[in-house]
């Protein structure tokens, strides 16, 4: 599955080690870490395996470079709750977008304190769950406990957290759109999922809705 996701990125991402892999982390189909979750072998909620590698790290410093951590896995700063739904199109509610109606944004400290991405002091990182990984699954759990928060510390990045939940006929699992449940723009910018995000993004930092590229 990972190798063929690898193919599917390439076809949009062609740049010569823009994309990382790592196939020799046996972490099953979970999130890996340092410390925390199930065995890393083990296949099951919350999908976040102790595998005694740090994969937030690798992601983090794939993307934005060398930092060092000294805090917790959950990160100093503050966990701001918020209404997604305020996001969705008009006429479109949670079912037919398999979004949840709660969104965490994890805001670092040192960036709160300078005014956040907003006022351009921080950057922003969007971090997607995976299946079954949604609020009514595993709680906060993938917000919390990957270590994304305090990578995020160590880069200046506010953290935004999507939530996806479950449709019972299109979207058992709750995952994210990637085979077309919601229409056949799933994969664009003009897919309705990445409209949502996107308007929570420019939120975020402080653009107009209008400024999304579809």
């Amino acid at each position: 599955v990972v190798k063929k996701l690898e193919q599917y990125y390439q076809s949009f991402i062609t740049a010569d080690g823009a994309i990382k892999t790592n196939y020799t982390t046996p972490s099953e189909h979970a999130f890996p870490t340092t410390d925390f979750g199930n065995w890393c072998w083990w296949k099951g909620a919350p999908y976040i395996n102790n595998c005694h590698f740090d994969g937030a790290a690798a992601m983090m410093e794939h993307l934005y470079g060398a930092a060092e951590v000294s805090t917790t896995k959950a990160g100093t700063g503050k966990l701001i709750q918020f209404d997604q739904s305020a996001f969705f199109p008009s006429g479109k509610n949670w079912g037919g977008l398999s979004m949840g109606s709660t969104g965490y944004l994890y805001v670092p400290a040192k960036c709160a304190a300078a005014g956040g991405a907003k006022k351009g002091s921080c950057g922003l990182h969007v971090a997607l769950h995976g299946c079954q990984q949604t609020l009514a699954d595993i709680g906060t759990k993938y917000v919390e406990n990957t270590g994304i928060n305090a990578w995020a510390d160590a880069h200046d990045l506010a953290v935004l957290y999507p939530q996806a939940t479950k449709s019972m006929l299109s979207n058992p699992e709750g995952c994210w759109d990637w085979w077309g449940y919601t229409d056949g723009n799933y994969a664009y910018k003009s897919g309705q999922q990445p409209t949502v995000i996107m308007a929570m993004v420019d939120h975020i930092l402080g653009k107009k809705v209008e400024t999304i590229v579809v």
